[in-house]
């Protein structure tokens, strides 16, 4: 009897995979959806790399007009630095999507499995980034969001 793969499972390895000399046949139809995605990653890179750039400017303008008015206070200028650090991460996601992009155009071209591994590492790296940037946001939204509650719970009305 066969045992079946639980890819769940701690500490087993499925050997298909993990012998280096087995190598995986990629079919002409994943090779082309790989393909098929570079325009879409590459205008979606150019898009974040645009939306980082305004979000910054934005932040910045909106800190400077606050001063110029005499009105920045403390939650203002948390605010400001929040946007400002969501512009960077926006940047910093947006560049991993466009080396993903380039490594897809460079499969493009020539069809090598090194090539197709690097273009996977690439996208591989760009969702680490963005599970790993969502957690901070995360958090910081929960600090945000209990001093706020704080914050209210202080005020009499």
């Amino acid at each position: 009897m066969e045992q079946e793969f639980n890819p769940y499972a701690s500490g087993e390895v499925y050997q298909e995979y993990a012998d280096p000399s087995v190598g995986i046949a990629v079919t002409p139809v994943a090779l082309g959806a790989i393909l098929k995605t570079r325009v879409w990653v590459k205008l979606v890179g150019i898009v974040m790399l645009l939306i980082s750039v305004l979000t910054i400017i934005g932040a910045l303008v909106t800190m400077r007009g606050l001063e110029i008015l005499g009105s920045v206070g403390v939650m203002i200028s948390v605010i400001v630095m929040l946007y400002i650090f969501i512009g960077a991460a926006y940047i910093f996601m947006a560049v991993r999507l466009l080396k993903y992009a380039g490594a897809i155009k460079k499969l493009s071209l020539s069809q090598d499995t090194n090539d197709l591994a690097r273009a996977m590492e690439m996208q591989t790296k760009f969702w680490k980034l963005v599970g790993i940037l969502t957690i901070i946001l995360m958090s910081l939204y929960a600090v945000l969001i209990g001093i706020t509650i704080i914050m209210a719970s202080r005020q009499t009305f």
